[in-house]
């Protein structure tokens, strides 16, 4: 009976064993189901993720090429704002070279007329000093030519 009772203790130990193992076996299952589920969430998340960056690089692409496109319509106005700003600041010089020119015309003609009134004034003062000094001159002669009578004694 003894070997009776061992054999029905090893199939009883057999069967909790086996029992046991399915249990081991389910809740290990159960676990990697689990773990399988979190997998799925980490995958859909990265999808998403993935997704999200596509979808930014598409914008950040897009923002690139309207930067481009503006960058480039900056530049065509910046050389037209400044061919204008050539023109303008060529034009103002033109402006002011001609009025420059304009006051020195008017002024030099001023000056001339002035020039003029005062050769006239000074060419009268001219002769006025010329006939002074021919007189002082024959006045000096006049003397020169009675002191050396006196001299020789002639007078």
């Amino acid at each position: 009976m003894d070997s009776f009772m061992d054999k029905l203790a090893q199939k009883f130990n057999s069967s909790e064993i086996i029992k046991a193992n399915a249990q081991a076996e389910a809740a290990e299952l159960d676990r990697m189901k689990k773990q399988m589920e979190q997998y799925d969430t980490c995958l859909q998340d990265m999808r998403k993720l993935s997704l999200s960056n596509t979808e930014a690089a598409d914008k950040l692409k897009e923002l690139i090429d309207n930067l481009e496109t503006s960058r480039e319509s900056l530049m065509e106005q910046i050389k037209n704002v400044n061919a204008d700003a050539y023109e303008v600041v060529h034009k103002e010089n033109v402006k002011v070279y001609r009025n420059v020119q304009a006051v020195v015309q008017e002024e030099s003609a001023a000056v001339k007329d002035e020039v003029k009134t005062v050769r006239k004034s000074v060419n009268g003062k001219f002769v006025v000093g010329l006939v002074f000094a021919i007189l002082a001159f024959t006045c000096a002669a006049a003397d020169l030519a009675f002191d050396l009578l006196v001299y020789f004694h002639i007078l």
